[in-house]
Formats: structure tokens, sequence, C-alpha cells
């Protein structure tokens, strides 16, 4: 009984004015008592919203999710200026203000009618990013599904990732590393190399291919004289000094150069 009483309750609308020069408009109204609202132009016209004009509870709430609505339209659009994102990252930001799945849903199909919201358009720009930072395609399909990105879009993406041109600046920047490292063991060489392209992305296979191009070597001597001499400090025992050097990659035979 009360939910018919309220929903036959009229709002009367008492004052309609622009505010500034701006598309927003407070509205006036009265239901128990006067009260006010600042709706866009949109639901002005939409809604045909004039003066003494009256709407039960059940319309004024259509009003006012629509206002809800465009509010949170705009504040996407804003969202969206500051970078490129996917449906997943606009759903979360919604979600994460509390906006209904419905209310979601429009919002989502009316951005992307408006061509401001592609997945697919995403994932390939983002190819681009990764490529030019040097990253790998496992690091690439990774950040999309965390980005929410559907596999079938990541998979035919993925198709036109230019492996063969950045295996060959992967062997420039393998090549400049192995220089700096030059005084290590070529194990540790290839173990400090190995970890940065992983972390990068890349798979074995890749890395084998670039390891392959690569011709490794080491003078390690002055390095491993060193080592020798500040283990020496904390122990004398050949054995334990030995597990210490091969554990760092120097090989038993070169260790076994250098202690007497």
């Amino acid at each position: 009984m009360n939910t018919m009483k309220e929903n036959l309750q009229i709002i009367k609308i008492t004052k309609v004015k622009q505010v500034g020069k701006s598309d927003k408009y407070k509205v006036e109204y009265l239901k128990e008592e006067p009260d006010a609202i600042v709706l866009l132009e949109d639901q002005i016209v939409n809604f045909r919203i004039l003066k003494d004009k009256e709407f039960t509870i059940d319309e004024w709430q259509q009003i006012i999710d629509s206002s809800n609505m465009s509010v949170w339209f705009n504040k996407c659009l804003n969202f969206l200026s500051f970078k490129d994102r996917t449906t997943k990252e606009i759903k979360d930001y919604l979600r994460k203000n509390q906006i209904s799945d419905l209310h979601i849903k429009l919002i989502i199909d009316r951005i992307s009618n408006m061509r401001l919201l592609d997945d697919e358009a995403y994932a390939y720009k983002y190819l681009d990013e990764v490529v030019r930072k040097g990253k790998g395609l496992k690091y690439f399909k990774h950040q999309l599904e965390q980005k929410g990105v559907d596999l079938k879009i990541i998979n035919k993406v993925s198709l036109d990732y230019p492996l063969e041109l950045v295996i060959d600046d992967l062997i420039k920047q393998a090549q400049k590393h192995q220089v700096k490292l030059n005084t290590y063991p070529i194990n540790y060489q290839k173990q400090k190399i190995q970890e940065k392209l992983l972390r990068d992305g890349f798979s074995s296979n890749v890395i084998n291919q670039v390891f392959n191009e690569i011709n490794f070597t080491a003078n390690i001597e002055k390095r491993l004289a060193e080592e020798i001499k500040k283990l020496k400090t904390k122990t004398l025992d050949k054995n334990k000094i030995t597990q210490k050097l091969l554990a760092k990659g120097y090989s038993y035979q070169d260790i076994k150069k250098y202690i007497s």
C-alpha cells in the first residue's frame, strides 16, 4: 500500500535555470518540500523538463538514472582522454564507483558506438608500443590478458608480432651486454642475459636463437684472482672456495688453475 502511494506521488518542477553558459541546468522542484538538482541539457530536452510540469516518482527516478548515466558517461570520456583503455578497464572503473551492470552496459555500448573503445584497435596499438620497448610476445600476451582483452583478439594480433626484426635488435643488445660482462665467466654472462630476456617476455626458443649469434668470450683472470683472494680471507678450505666459485659460474678447470 505504501509503495502504491509513493509511486503516485507527484514531483512538480518549479524552476529551470541554465548554469552559466554550460550545458547544465539547475532544476528546482517540489516533492514533499522544495529541493533542487543539476541536470544536463540532454535530460532537459529528452524528458521535456519545463516549469510547472509534473512527474510521478517512477518517472522522476528515470530522469535521475539518466542523469547519473550521463555524468558517468562524461567521466569515462575524461578517463579515456588521458590514454587508451580496454573495455575491462572502463568496466572496472565504473564498478569501482558502484555503477549498476545495466548502466555499465549502456555506457560501454555508447562509447563503443562512438569508436572510442575498441579492444582490437587497442591491441594493435599496444603491439607497436611493446615492439618499441623491446619486449617479447609473452609479455605482450600477458599484459593484454591482465587488461581483459579477449584471447581471440590477442592471438589474432600476435600474428603480426615482427619476430625476425625483434631478434635482430635483441642480438645487438645482447652483444653490448656481453661486452660489459666480459670479465665474468661465460656461464654467468649467459645467465644474466637470459634473466633479462625472460623478464622482458621472450621464450627460451628466442633466447637460444640470440645466443647462437653471439660469440661469448671471457677475460676472467683478474676477476677470478680477486675472488679467490677475497674468499681466502674467510676460509682456507679449497673445497669450500671451489664450491663458491662454481656457484658464481666459473668452470672447475679455471678454478683449478688459480687455487694453489
